[in-house]
């Protein structure tokens, strides 16, 4: 099985070995971006994340015959150009071109409706991100920006973060590096 997005808005899924679309839907916007949440008895490897430039992320449940929306929320008021889950399938992160970061708190173990909004983060001078990855234990996630920079961002957690009035979270700690082109 593969899924592919495209720029109008169409969500398809396909039997890779016998190259064919199995089923599709079409949403307003632009679909960006989308990952497939790692695969556990409950969910089965069939949960999938859609990133939007409506700024809309939806998930999405892959069915016998059609694609199910499973949940929808607004993460950004700019497109959403990188949405990926943790590899311990506890956070989903979303980011937008303007250099915002969103982290969800998910569960793909049991609850797999959760998505519950834990903090927003901005890069300074608001760079357009071009990836992000996780690391292998779940608990950093790596950045790239248009500026030339790489930011390592520590996953926060739900103790550390105030959001009571507000998501976005100013002044959080984080590591940055340039990349510089080398010239020859």
């Amino acid at each position: 099985m593969a899924i592919t997005t495209g720029e109008d808005g169409l969500v398809k899924v396909w039997d890779y070995l016998r190259e064919k679309p199995l089923y599709q839907v079409k949403y307003e916007g632009s679909a960006n971006c989308l990952d497939i949440l790692r695969r556990s008895d409950v969910n089965k490897g069939r949960i999938c994340v859609v990133g939007y430039s409506t700024g809309v992320v939806r998930v999405l449940g892959l069915g016998e015959t059609k694609l199910e929306m499973a949940s929808v929320f607004k993460a950004h008021d700019t497109p959403v150009v990188k949405v990926k889950y943790s590899p311990a399938q506890t956070m989903l992160v979303t980011a937008s071109d303007n250099g915002e970061i969103f982290f969800f708190e998910v569960n793909g173990f049991s609850e797999l409706g959760k998505y519950d909004p834990l903090c927003m983060l901005v890069l300074e001078d608001n760079p357009r991100i071009t990836d992000l990855k996780w690391d292998g234990t779940s608990s950093n996630i790596l950045v790239s920006a248009d500026n030339g920079y790489v930011y390592e961002i520590p996953k926060p957690t739900a103790a550390n973060i105030d959001n009571k009035e507000t998501f976005l979270v100013e002044d959080y700690p984080m590591r940055k590096w340039k990349i510089k082109m080398m010239e020859f």
